[in-house]
């Protein structure tokens, strides 16, 4: 399947994050991988945008907060909890528009915990 996108792609990092954080870089990095390749496969135009944000901090821990915004083709109000349990898809249909089957935010959630 070919499908051509015209959409922008950015990231928005919190000023007041500390310059290095130490943690596990390969589940992060699954996680930012999972996270905007879903919204970057959804999204024919538009934008997709990456948001760091700082939430609280107590030497030596820091909660920040992750989050990914894109214009794409959106979920259902109802099927959002759903969609970060064990794997659903919100409409079947969408595997066929956009191929894979999209594990990708159940994985995420796991990945967090």
């Amino acid at each position: 399947m070919l499908r051509t996108s015209q959409f922008t792609c950015g990231v928005k990092i919190d000023p007041n994050l500390p310059q290095k954080l130490v943690g596990d870089a390969l589940r992060l990095r699954q996680i930012f991988i999972n996270l905007t390749g879903n919204a970057v496969k959804f999204t024919e135009q538009g934008d997709v945008i990456l948001q760091v944000k700082r939430l609280k901090s107590q030497w030596p821990q820091i909660k920040i907060a992750f989050a990914v915004k894109d214009s794409g083709i959106g979920i259902d109000p109802q099927r959002r909890k759903a969609i970060f349990g064990g794997f659903t898809q919100a409409d079947n249909s969408i595997s066929r528009r956009f191929g894979g089957s999209g594990p990708e935010l159940p994985s995420a959630s796991v990945l967090f915990a």
